[in-house]
């Protein structure tokens, strides 16, 4: 998706809120100590795929030692 081509359906019509400063692109992890962090989304306006990417690396430390492994 970071690259402008939708995983799923080949799509090239990807949309992002890197440049959002509203605060709409938080997910909640109350579960982790965290109250909120920033996600960076990508969406295929094709298709309605989105991947979300964390960027916090203290967030992603916590997510690391108290999240189930797959």
């Amino acid at each position: 998706m970071k690259s402008g081509n939708c995983p799923k359906c080949k799509g090239r019509t990807i949309r992002t809120n890197r440049e959002n400063q509203y605060g709409e692109d938080h997910m909640y992890l109350g579960t982790v100590g965290i109250t909120a962090v920033r996600c960076l989304v990508y969406i295929c306006c094709d298709c309605g795929y989105l991947e979300d990417y964390v960027e916090d690396k203290k967030a992603l430390e916590k997510i690391r030692e108290r999240w189930a492994r797959v």
